[in-house]
């Protein structure tokens, strides 16, 4: 699909009330951490002439957490006064999330070994490799870190053999020397440990693991959930009708929202609430081939193949080439034998992220993977290009966003 010319949005009636309903990623923290994260990102892109107003967190029954976002532009010379209200609707599966996240050292190391020995993970990562090295390079990390740990970890107890075999005429000194390695080999393992957090090998292998669970197709919590969504999401629709509905995901709540989208698509209740209307949709640091390449994920594959050829849709994917989860610039179905070239969906947008950033900003933030993966959902110092802010709760239409977004892209 063709993204429409800027002209085409004159006679269209400005957006007052607007709903997101977001999709995190595979994040503990939950609903208080993104509301406070959003509300402190969103004022500091806050201009002279823009007034932006966050409101209070509040349940919305079991599923979600609601908070309202109004925009006020003033008038000037060149624009009218606009006011946007956004009711911003934070998808919960963080219940889901926790019986996953695993926080046990002890239970760490096994997860390693129990990734890695199954052959699923490594026809997947081939697959990967064939396709797009980097994000193979950052599924392989943990497995290389394990090794080296282990390496480390041997060289210390082999060190107490050739003590021992050295058969030195004091006892003691033997003993000793034996209690130090011993004692190394607990601080290397928790140096380590601290290390595995600082660089994301033990985020990249729960998220790893994940994945493999979400790819077997069998998660019926998950596609409990993603039912109970949709009931949700139409009940919201028919009783506050809006002028505009945005479906957004983060990383690896992107997987999850394939199902709600594909779904949606063939409720008949849906098509009657939005006869006309396009099902919008803004993915951010997307890692589908992680599943569509794998054997398993049969299912997932044909609901994201439906989705890509549906006339229905309007579908921005934004990657970012520092991020090491996404797939940087790639169609959700490259690689998984599926012919791209007719689809006409998702609209692929690469951010520019260093573009955004002072050089001195930049350079600390690029040091930091696991912040990199999130630079989606952060305000940029300098406007100009991708800002998730503008989309979810800025005046004008989406279409006219993406349109002038690729515009300028394509200018460059």
């Amino acid at each position: 699909m063709d993204t429409p010319r800027p002209d085409e949005y004159a006679d269209k009636k400005a957006i007052q009330k607007r709903r997101v309903y977001y999709f995190g990623g595979f994040d503990p923290r939950g609903a208080g951490h993104y509301h406070k994260l959003f509300g402190t990102q969103a004022k500091k892109i806050q201009e002279a002439t823009v007034d932006i107003r966050i409101g209070p967190r509040q349940r919305s029954g079991s599923l979600a957490n609601i908070w309202q976002v109004s925009v006020k532009r003033s008038p000037s010379e060149t624009k009218k006064s606009e006011t946007v209200h956004t009711t911003h609707v934070f998808m919960g599966w963080s219940d889901i999330i926790r019986k996953h996240w695993i926080r046990s050292p002890l239970q760490i190391i096994c997860l390693f070994f129990s990734i890695y020995i199954q052959p699923q993970s490594w026809v997947t990562l081939n697959r990967v490799r064939q396709n797009f090295l980097p994000a193979f390079f950052s599924g392989i990390f943990p497995f290389v870190f394990l090794i080296f740990y282990l390496l480390i970890i041997s060289l210390c107890f082999l060190s107490i053999d050739i003590f021992n075999k050295k058969k030195f005429s004091l006892y003691f000194y033997t003993e000793f020397s034996s209690a130090v390695i011993i004692v190394s080999s607990i601080l290397l393992t928790y140096i380590f440990y601290l290390l595995a957090r600082r660089l994301g090998v033990l985020w990249l292998v729960r998220i790893f693991r994940f994945n493999i669970f979400f790819s077997k197709e069998n998660t019926k919590e998950i596609g409990d959930r993603q039912k109970a969504w949709i009931e949700k999401i139409i009940d919201q629709e028919k009783q506050d009708p809006v002028d505009e509905i945005i479906f957004s995901a983060h990383s690896v709540g992107t997987l999850l929202l394939v199902g709600v989208i594909d779904d949606l698509l063939a409720d008949d209740r849906w098509t009657e609430i939005n006869p006309k209307k396009q099902i919008q949709i803004l993915t951010l640091g997307q890692c589908y081939p992680f599943i569509t390449l794998t054997p398993s994920a049969v299912k997932f594959r044909a609901a994201l193949q439906r989705i890509c050829q549906s006339e229905r849709i309007l579908w921005l994917d934004v990657t970012a080439r520092i991020d090491p989860l996404c797939f940087f610039g790639m169609h959700p179905l490259h690689g998984s034998g599926v012919d791209t070239r007719n689809f006409s969906q998702p609209i692929l947008y690469k951010a520019r992220f260093f573009k955004m950033y002072s050089p001195e900003q930049w350079k600390k933030i690029k040091t930091n993977k696991i912040l990199v993966h999130f630079l989606y959902l952060m305000a940029p110092e300098k406007l100009g290009g991708f800002n998730i802010y503008d989309f979810f709760y800025g005046p004008g239409h989406f279409e006219k966003k993406v349109t002038q977004l690729t515009h300028a892209r394509n200018k460059d």
